[in-house]
């Protein structure tokens, strides 16, 4: 079982034997995770493995305004200011565009039957290569993660990406110069 618990509030102490103990409350919403837990490390019959990490702050909502509005900018500019141009270029595609170039991705070794439901998780789901394991057909996965579950740091990266392909394409609007001076507040504040 793989679980991510938010803490708060944590104290340490330590014992004459210099054995330290980490001790902190959880949310209503975890004590069945971590009762369930705790059930199977009683008797032995499981092993904890814990790291602790500081929790990364997710992206802000100025921050997806803004990638929203560089690829609709974007959109306009290469539909040649058509609403719905033969190119059908939209925000969304260039979205999806822009996250297998520049967005999170994890790659993952599954049974082929899974592929479904790992579609359900993920934004984009590209299969690599198939082996067979066990007399089953498994699959190697690229698996996109959508810019909703990015922290700070990797929606910065997705639109620094954004805005090099804009630029790559000599577009200088006025809603991009605003949109880029925003940007570059955003990124600032967050320093």
């Amino acid at each position: 079982m793989i679980a991510k618990i938010r803490v708060g509030n944590p104290t340490y102490s330590q014992n004459l034997k210099g054995e330290g103990f980490l001790t902190f409350s959880i949310t209503s919403a975890q004590n069945w995770l971590a009762k369930q837990i705790c059930e199977e490390l009683e008797n032995n019959q499981k092993e904890l493995k814990i790291s602790l990490a500081y929790a990364t702050k997710k992206r802000s909502l100025s921050q997806n305004d803004l990638l929203w509005g560089l690829l609709t900018e974007e959109a306009k500019f290469l539909a040649g200011g058509r609403k719905n141009g033969e190119a059908q270029c939209t925000a969304e595609t260039l979205y999806y565009d822009a996250i297998n170039k520049y967005g999170t991705d994890t790659m993952l070794s599954i049974k082929e039957c899974a592929v479904q439901a790992l579609k359900r998780v993920y934004k984009r789901v590209f299969i690599i290569d198939r082996f067979i394991r066990d007399d089953e057909v498994w699959v190697n996965c690229k698996c996109v993660i959508g810019s909703s579950n990015y922290d700070i740091k990797e929606m910065t990266n997705l639109i620094e990406g954004v805005l090099d392909d804009i630029a790559k394409l000599g577009i200088s609007t006025q809603e991009i110069r605003y949109l880029r001076e925003e940007f570059n507040e955003i990124r600032t504040n967050k320093k």
